[in-house]
């Protein structure tokens, strides 16, 4: 989905002439934050910045009672909410030839208010695939289902697009988007919480790798990490010792491996798995029945969701 020119001239300054110039930028354009779904946004004063475009569709069928309209206060509990949405948006980034596409779930009654802080969970697709593949696999509705139950605390699920799935995962492109453009807009145009325990990142197959790798390779910038049915990329068993004495104390991230029994690339996720407990780094690695497809991701991506949720911090 295509940005709006001053969008566009907003997001450029804010990577090419660093924070500092965002926040000038910022107040003297009277910015306000994307539009969030549920809610209606006040009008904006002459002059400000236009949000994002983007497209909604609810994560699961909404009950009928008509949502409210109105602007998020302290006593928004009387939200009726039940489904979260997902909205489409894209990036620029001077790590990649294309725009970074992703997409954000955003939970159920969400307030952009900045009243409150909401954690955030990346998600990255398999090989061959893209920024859709967990919305198909049901983790909007297993969300769903996790907040309006009081399981989970409300939190947002950002779904980036890798390109070219083939690309080597140690040259600058997808990786350093992520880090480097993706991470910082999130943080500074949504209501997030940004202490290392509020955000987590995970996939499945290559995208379990990425999860893995962009976590041990920034120390203290994710609180957890997930691989579903994840294939190391080559060289990360040779990366790892390096990467666990470049982590400071506390800051090494929770760590989730999965994978089905039947499992063609099982092999090679073991002897990965074997160094981890050689070299004695904390990490739950669950076998469990299933292949190396869908079915097996969707079957337990609730699973996968409440351990993320886990780590978050209780809601203040």
């Amino acid at each position: 989905m295509r940005l709006p020119n001053l969008f566009r001239l907003l997001q450029q300054a804010f990577f090419s002439r660093g924070f500092c110039w965002l926040v000038l930028l910022v107040g003297l354009t009277g910015c306000v934050l994307p539009e969030a779904p549920g809610f209606t946004p006040p009008t904006p004063a002459p002059g400000g910045s236009p949000t994002a475009t983007q497209t909604s569709a609810p994560s699961a069928t909404p009950t009928p009672t008509p949502l409210p309209s109105f602007t998020p206060t302290p006593t928004s509990l009387l939200c009726r909410q039940k489904a979260g949405t997902f909205s489409s948006f894209s990036l620029l980034s001077p790590y990649l030839n294309e725009e970074l596409s992703y997409r954000i779930y955003f939970p159920p009654c969400y307030d952009d208010s900045g009243q409150t802080r909401y954690p955030v969970l990346y998600m990255i697709h398999g090989q061959t695939y893209n920024d859709d593949q967990w919305q198909r696999l049901g983790i909007g509705e297993a969300a769903d289902a996790l907040i309006n139950s009081g399981q989970v605390r409300p939190f947002l699920i950002v779904l980036p697009r890798e390109v070219n799935t083939f690309a080597d995962p140690y040259a600058p492109g997808f990786g350093q988007a992520l880090i480097e453009t993706l991470l910082p807009w999130m943080d500074a145009f949504y209501p997030t919480c940004t202490e290392q325990a509020c955000r987590a990142i995970g996939g499945l197959s290559r995208g379990g790798a990425w999860a893995f790798l962009l976590a041990l390779e920034h120390p203290g910038l994710f609180g957890s990490a997930g691989g579903h049915s994840m294939v190391p990329f080559g060289g990360m068993a040779v990366r790892l010792p390096n990467q666990l004495r470049a982590t400071p104390a506390g800051q090494l991230p929770r760590l989730w491996i999965d994978m089905g029994k039947n499992d063609l690339y099982l092999p090679v996720l073991q002897k990965y798995e074997e160094l981890l407990t050689q070299l004695g780094v904390p990490h739950e690695f669950i076998l469990q029945p299933g292949n190396h497809e869908e079915a097996y991701w969707a079957e337990h991506v609730e699973e996968y969701l409440r351990w993320y949720a886990k780590g978050f911090p209780a809601e203040p």
